[in-house]
Order: C-alpha cells, then sequence, then structure tokens
C-alpha cells in the first residue's frame, strides 16, 4: 500500500509540473542564514514587537492557515484542507489579503492538492490574481518510524541537495517544512507557534474575526493530532531526531522563539534580537 501511494504522488507530481511548472527550485535564494517557521499555536501570541521586527529581517515560513495572521512570510506551505467549507474559507481569506500576498513564493505538494482538491483547475482557482502565483512543486516520501524503534540516521537517508528532491516528512506540515529549509541551507531554523501541547490556534484567543474558525466542539483534546499515535513516533519524536541527527552533527541550529509547548524542555530559545544580519 506504501508503494502504491508514493507511485500516486509522484504521478501527481509529474503531472502538475508539466501542466503548470513552477519556478526553478534552483533559483529559491537565501536572504539570511535564519528561517523561522510559523505553526499556529497559540505561543504566536506571545511573539513581542521586538521578535516580530527581527523575523522580518530573516526568511519566514507560514504553514497551512497561517494567512488568519496579519504578518505576511515569504514562503508559504499549503497542503490542503478538511472540508469545502476550509477551502472556500481560506479562499476568502486570500482574495481579501490579495495585495499583500502577491509576492508571496508558494511551496505546494501537487498529491495532496489534488487529492482534497479533486484536481489542477480547482488547485489555481484558490488564487486570487490572474496569472499563476510564484510556486515550487514539492516531493515528498513518508518518514514515519515504528515506537519499538528509535530513530536512526538510516531513517533519514538520502536527505534533499536542494528543494527540488524528495524530501522525508514525518506527521505534520513542520516536518516538511524542516527538510525544505536544511535543503536551502540555513545554519539556524527557529521554530514559532509549533506548540503540540494543544489542539488550539492563535486565531482562536479573544474575539477576532476568526475565533469560531475550526473550534471544536465537545470535550476538548490535550495534543495536537500530530502529536499522539498508537503505533508510530508522534511528530515531536520526529523533530527532535531530525535535530540530533540531520542538524546538529552539521552544527546547525534548531530552536524555538518562546519557551512553551512540548518541544520546550528540548530545544533552545533563539534569542528576540537576532545575532545576524540580514544579508
Amino acid at each position: 500500500m506504501r508503494l502504491i501511494r508514493s507511485i500516486l504522488k509522484r504521478t501527481a507530481h509529474r503531472r502538475m509540473s508539466r501542466r503548470f511548472p513552477g519556478l526553478d527550485p534552483a533559483t529559491l535564494s537565501r536572504r539570511s542564514d535564519t528561517a523561522v517557521i510559523f505553526g499556529s499555536g497559540p505561543s504566536i501570541n506571545q511573539i513581542t514587537a521586538e521578535q516580530w521586527s527581527a523575523f522580518a529581517k530573516h526568511d519566514t515560513f507560514g504553514l497551512n492557515f497561517w494567512l488568519l495572521h496579519p504578518f505576511v512570510p515569504r514562503f508559504y506551505f499549503l497542503e490542503g484542507f478538511r472540508d469545502t467549507s476550509e477551502r472556500d474559507y481560506f479562499k476568502a481569506e486570500l482574495l481579501r489579503r490579495a495585495d499583500e500576498y502577491r509576492d508571496v513564493t508558494w511551496l505546494l505538494q501537487a498529491a495532496e492538492l489534488e487529492h482534497y482538491l479533486g484536481g489542477a483547475a480547482k488547485v489555481f482557482d484558490l488564487f486570487p490574481w490572474a496569472g499563476k502565483p510564484a510556486l515550487v512543486w514539492l516531493q515528498y516520501r513518508r518518514a514515519l518510524v515504528p515506537k519499538e524503534m528509535d530513530f536512526q540516521r538510516r531513517h533519514f537517508e538520502a536527505l534533499p541537495a536542494g528543494i527540488g528532491d524528495e524530501h522525508p516528512k514525518g506527521f505534520g506540515s513542520v516536518t516538511l517544512a524542516l527538510s525544505v529549509a536544511y535543503a536551502m541551507g540555513y545554519t539556524t531554523i527557529v521554530l514559532a507557534g509549533i506548540d503540540l501541547d494543544t489542539p488550539g490556534y492563535f486565531w482562536q484567543q479573544g474575539e477576532g474575526r476568526h475565533s469560531e474558525f475550526r473550534r471544536a466542539g465537545g470535550g476538548v483534546a490535550q495534543l495536537h493530532k500530530t502529536a499522539s499515535h498508537d503505533k508510530y513516533h508522534p511528530v515531536q519524536d520526529y523533530i527532535l531526531a531530525f535535530n540530533r541527527l540531520v542538524l546538529e552533527p552539521e552544527g546547525r541550529k534548531l530552536m524555538l522563539a518562546n519557551p512553551t509547548g512540548l518541544l520546550a524542555s528540548e530545544l533552545s530559545v533563539h534569542s528576540s534580537a537576532f545575532p545576524e544580519a540580514a544579508r
């Protein structure tokens, strides 16, 4: 079954990249040695004005529904949607912010978007501009490790030499973002809003215009859905293993924007005043 899924992903990637060629991945360059990856955890609301000013000088990556936050990232990962109402919500918000997001580079997974949206035409129907947006098609392979096994370096074999290569991916969009940041050569990667100890989102705090979006009904889970799995290591184990087995041996750093969430006891917190100047 895993082999069949892999073949389907590669077929979708070839089909989409032929019909709608994106940017040459080799043309994507770093503006800084630091990448900041934005998840949607509530700790985003703890980021200070000083930190936001610092983030703006570096390369930033938004994940999925990040556009519900005022800060506009340089790169944007989009996987898919739970249902048509989520798709329509995203589309309407992107239309509202079309001018702000015009220069963002989109990092898309063809197989995921085709699966969730039902075809190429519906993928591009999301975007409010007359032409195709700046985009790069990403390829990935699942890198899931059973809980009874420890992570080994071999689980991250054939690491991508460039963003256009196949990336390892565990549970959650952040694992793919980590691989892309690695392939682009960042020496410091900062995780912001990757809390994992709550199913809630930054936009649900307070009474803002998005406060009811994805509001869970009934009982409230204690962990993000990717942070718990019966069979495979959850996302937090993957992130820490990637750091220990891939980043640290190369002298790279994985850090947090705030001392909160499941990773807080394992990763250092980055200074809000970044030590390096943007290129």
